[in-house]
Order: structure tokens, then sequence, then C-alpha cells
């Protein structure tokens, strides 16, 4: 039964065993399965609304924290981010959604998307073409299998942001160079996040999109890991079948918020003593494709990114030319909007032609 449905939401691509060789399940699954065959379902989608919401409610608190620790020309900033927008529509359809100023803070919950959006934009190109260059750029046989591997470890009380973080980079740099990780990865992109514990400890984890070479059984790999932290064996792999979502999936726990409402001022502080630090690099063969590959103008056409702007904007930032509505054909314009307009027009289309700005 578990494995009908697993197959059902993974295309086809999934095997089950006792002692998986790994966790063959796409990221973007409905399901998930672990290797006992335990089976959970994915949190149910929020609306724009309710993620807009929470957007709001995590922007308050890092202000409030800004504000406490006495860095007021940050809080500003912070507070300001987002609360206007341009909004492209015809009436019926919202467009584009531009906000007249960003704070490119490192928390902010507004700012997150951006920076997760351009990751993508920067990484699956190369990703794609790693898998499909392997051979060619590397000289070896085979192909790689990407695959999202979650690192953990054991929490140590009293040890601050700072310290679990170099722990942990620490750990896995030494199972980079491990002779079972490279015989068996191809280097990977990896992703570091930093959750707040229900003791008030940070926990700092690693996900990772790896290229496998070939399959083993998970178990080894777990045992190299405790051999080398000698506290910690929790890991996960799963081998990732939608490229593009196994990717968003990662790069998002790189850039999102923390749980900043749970933080305290020293918490904030905490982090912030890591400001500059990467939170996502690649390493490995991977990261040579990254630094020496050039893609051919065939490539760099698969994967251009399309603009989605409808409105064409001169130096000053004016719309200078429109386009139609690609939905219904109507003409479009510009609406100036704040936050709390755009919660309401998320939930009523129809009370935006009284707020239009005529062109």
């Amino acid at each position: 039964m578990v494995t009908s449905q697993l197959q059902k939401y993974s295309s086809g691509k999934i095997s089950l065993t006792g002692h998986s060789y790994v966790h063959t399940i796409a990221t973007s699954a409905q399901f998930s399965d672990n290797t006992t065959g335990t089976r959970r379902h994915k949190a149910k989608q929020k609306t724009y609304s309710e993620r807009l919401a929470d957007r709001n409610r995590t922007k308050r608190a890092l202000v409030r924290l800004l504000d406490e620790s006495g860095d007021f020309e940050q809080a500003d900033k912070v507070k300001s981010c987002g609360a206007k927008f341009s909004v492209v529509t015809c009436g019926e359809h919202i467009l584009s959604r531009q906000a007249h100023f960003r704070c490119s803070f490192r928390f902010c919950p507004f700012c997150a998307g951006r920076r997760s959006q351009k990751f993508v934009d920067k990484y699956f190109p190369l990703t794609s073409l790693f898998i499909r260059r392997y051979s060619e750029f590397t000289g070896q046989t085979g192909r790689v299998t990407p695959c999202h591997l979650t690192l953990t470890q054991a929490h140590r009380i009293g040890e601050t942001y700072k310290e679990t973080r170099k722990r942990l980079l620490e750990n896995f740099k030494k199972l980079n160079r491990n002779k079972f990780w490279n015989e068996h990865f191809a280097g990977a992109l990896v992703a570091v996040e930093s959750t707040l514990s229900n003791d008030g400890s940070h926990h700092a984890h690693l996900h990772l999109i790896a290229f496998r070479r070939s399959f083993f059984d998970v178990t080894l790999l777990r045992d190299e890991y405790l051999k080398i932290t000698g506290d910690s064996h929790v890991l996960r792999l799963d081998e990732i079948t939608d490229l593009q979502a196994g990717l968003k999936e990662v790069i998002k726990y790189s850039v999102k918020p923390q749980d900043i409402e749970k933080f305290s001022v020293e918490d904030l502080k905490q982090l912030l003593e890591t400001k500059g630090a990467k939170n996502l690099f690649a390493i490995g063969e991977f990261a040579k494709f990254c630094a020496k590959y050039k893609q051919t103008d065939d490539e760099k056409a698969e994967f251009a990114v399309e603009k989605t702007d409808l409105a064409l904007r001169d130096d000053d930032g004016e719309f200078i030319d429109w386009k139609c509505c690609p939905h219904c054909g109507k003409s479009v314009y510009e609406v100036p909007l704040t936050v709390e307009n755009l919660i309401m027009f998320a939930r009523n289309i129809e009370a935006i032609p009284k707020y239009r700005t005529p062109v």
C-alpha cells in the first residue's frame, strides 16, 4: 500500500527495501519514506495571504529585535522593506509586483525569496549541465545522480551559534576528504541552516545536493560520519527526481529567515557575528565544474531566464511602454499599494480598479 502510493507521487522512481541502499524519493513528492517504511504527509500548502501574513509577523519581530539591540538604522530599513508596491494589473489578474524598496538584510523575510530565486537561476543550469557533462568533464565513466543529503550534529549545551556552526563545518570538511565519500560522491552544493531548539540552543545542520556516483548502503555513510564526529550519526539521503524542485528545496534552507519570532536579542547578535559567512557553496568536482565550465550558446539559450515584466521602465523608473494581459488581452495599468492593500487584493481582486493610477 505504501509502495503504490509513493510510486504514484514520485513518477514511479521508488524502491523500498528493509536496509535501503538510499532513500530513493523525490524531494517534491507528496509522501516521504524513511528506512522503516513510515509514511508522513507534507504540510498543507499555505495560501498567498497566509504566507504574506507570516512574513509580516516575522518582519515585525525582526524590527523589534533590531530596535532592542540599538541598531535603529537597520530597523528602519527592514521596516520600510516591501512596505509599498507597484502592481501591474488588468483589473482581473495581478500580473507583476515590484517593491519600491528592498533592504537586502540577511534575515529579512521579504528579501529571502529574491535571494533564493537568484541562487536557483544561477545553479539550475550548472547542476543540470554537470549531470549531463560529468563523464566529459571528469574523464570518468558512468554518471552521477543528484541526491538531497541532510547532515545534523548532536547538541552541546552552552555552545554559541558561531561555535556550533564551526564544529559542523569542520566535521563536514573531514567527511569531504574521507575515502568513502570521494568514492561515492562527485561533489555537492551545500546549504547551511540554523534553527532554535526547544532548550534555546542553536542547531546548525547541512542540506546538500550531493552528486552520487554509485549506490551504497546508507548505514555505511552513517558509520563514517559517526567516526568523524564521535557523537553524531543522524543523516538522511533522498534521490531527487525533479532537479529544479529539489534545488529550490535545498537552497531555501540557506536563505530562510530563521526562527526570528523565538529569538532573543542575544540570539540575533550571535547570528550577526557570522556576517559575511557563506551559507551556500559548492565543493569537490562540482565546484571545479562551476569555476571552469563555459556554457555554449545553445546551453545559454536553453537555460535563459525569461523576464516576466509586462511594462518597460526608463532610467527614472517610470513606465514607458505597456503590454496587454496574457490571460485576457486587456490593457494593463499600474496600481500603487501598501502591504495591507496587497493582502486585500489577494482576497478580492475586484477591489483593484478603484485604486487605479491614470497613465
